[in-house]
């Protein structure tokens, strides 16, 4: 979108003018018009118009004086004069206040758009300019440097958007147009961009972005963003995260409260009962320390998000980081870090907490092993991650293979796991069976006997069991 004033005492001189622009320049614009010159120059210091076109004789304040009033303004528009007076002092006062273009009247149509679009390209290039400053500021930001949003370019506000999909920042260009679209970061779940209050409409009217996930933030003025931009980003990443409550489900979701301080806090207490149970390998008290921090029934709508965000980057920032060391040395924990950090990748929340209990319970095993636990349990694991593809596994060929009774071991396995031999089997061959899927190059068949079934009708009975999916279902949803 480009902002045009249009400055002439003349009713139907400004008509005639607003008239070539609108039917010749292919360009998106909006027009805005001035009976003299200081309704324009009000007008140029609070809506700052991309292109001014002025008459240069007017009544009070002419076209000289609102130029050379203009010129000394932070943020100038492009200006072209218009005159019916072919008078070199004229030409040269446009001119020294640094007018474009110079058309006498009667306008010559050609002429006048051609001057139009030459200011049109400048603001372009300006505007490209400013994007490319502000990408640089941006990549040299820090806590003490906050970066600076231009009000010239956000004069009614702006919004910040957090978008999970592929090809979002060309998409968001394509939908936004002329208008001005600044990317500013990205994380393992979204990319962050800032948009002008003007380009909301086409962002939510757009066919496109539904089929992603999209989540706005509140309107900000430029100087209240610029001093939280910390807190306008995590607000589009909670009306982001809407997408998964009830459902998992794409959209344009706007960001609506904050969720109590009490649920923070209530996390923040569960956590820590959470990690020491970890840490002492107790796995009954770490499954249900997970469960209730994963409880959302008995919460506002509008604040499951917030949690969701909450949960998420405690678990980067504070599971990830305090057991780095272990992590970076165990394939099998590395996985699941990927699988947890990648939260969209998960069809519901449920299955997201199904990877952050398999992670911790892991993580309890681990520990139980350094302090004398049952070793035996730890290598059936290991063996199982190597060979669930084989359909002849059993609990009583595990046992056999770690040496220990058939009785005692199930009693132990539970215990230590937290499941079933026979369940934990089912996961290792359904997760494995989830990724064969989303590469979307084998039949369900294929899948089946790759993940240890021999039968497929048995596997994807399993699956739906499972995952509340067919098999083909899962592919189709992960492909879109």
């Amino acid at each position: 979108m480009f902002k045009i004033l249009l400055a002439d005492d003349e009713k139907t001189i400004r008509a005639g003018i607003k008239k070539i622009i609108l039917t010749n320049i292919k360009e998106e614009v909006s027009i805005q018009e001035a009976r003299n010159g200081e309704e324009a120059y009000t007008l140029c210091m609070s809506e700052f118009p991309d292109l001014l076109i002025t008459d240069i004789r007017m009544p009070g304040t002419d076209g000289v004086m609102l130029m050379e009033k203009i010129s000394s303004a932070t943020k100038k528009p492009y200006m072209i004069v218009l005159s019916g007076y072919d008078d070199f002092s004229y030409a040269k006062a446009a001119i020294t206040s640094g007018a474009l273009a110079y058309v006498l009247k009667p306008v010559d149509r050609e002429e006048f758009i051609s001057a139009v679009n030459k200011g049109i390209q400048l603001v372009k290039e300006s505007r490209k300019k400013m994007n490319e400053s502000l990408m640089q500021e941006i990549a040299n930001n820090s806590d003490t440097n906050p970066l600076s949003f231009p009000r010239e370019q956000f004069p009614n506000g702006l919004y910040c958007l957090a978008i999970y999909g592929k090809n979002s920042r060309e998409t968001l260009n394509r939908i936004t147009g002329s208008s001005p679209c600044f990317f500013l970061s990205e994380n393992s779940l979204c990319r962050f961009f800032i948009i002008p209050c003007e380009a909301l409409e086409k962002i939510t009217g757009s066919d496109e972005l539904a089929n992603m996930y999209t989540g706005i933030s509140p309107l900000y003025s430029a100087p209240e963003a610029q001093s939280n931009l910390k807190k306008i980003k995590a607000q589009a990443q909670k009306a982001l995260l809407s997408c998964y409550f009830p459902q998992k489900h794409t959209g344009i979701f706007k960001f609506k409260a904050e969720a109590s301080a009490d649920i923070f806090a209530d996390i923040e207490a569960n956590w820590e009962k959470c990690i020491s149970f970890v840490e002492l390998h107790d796995f009954e008290s770490v499954l249900k320390s997970i469960k209730t921090l994963f409880e959302f029934s008995g919460i506002e709508e509008d604040e499951k998000p917030a949690k969701l965000l909450y949960l998420y980057e405690k678990i980067l920032e504070s599971l990830f980081r305090r057991y780095l060391s272990i992590s970076q040395n165990d394939a099998y924990l590395h996985t699941k870090e990927v699988m947890i950090e990648r939260l969209f990748r998960s069809a519901s929340v449920e299955e997201w907490k199904s990877f952050v209990t398999d992670y911790v319970i892991y993580l309890a095993a681990i520990f139980n092993k350094q302090n004398g636990g049952t070793p035996f349990v730890t290598k059936a694991m290991e063996y199982m991650e190597k060979n669930f593809t084989n359909p002849d596994i059993t609990m009583a060929t595990v046992s056999n293979y770690v040496s220990a009774n058939y009785t005692w071991f199930s009693e132990k396995f539970k215990e230590q796991t937290g499941s079933s031999f026979n369940d934990y089997l089912k996961k290792l061959r359904i997760n494995k069976a989830k990724e064969l899927l989303e590469l979307g190059i084998y039949k369900v068949y294929e899948v089946s006997q790759k993940c240890g079934y021999r039968d497929s009708k048995h596997f994807i009975k399993s699956f739906h069991a499972t995952t509340g999916l067919k098999p083909s279902e899962w592919a189709q949803l992960k492909s879109n």
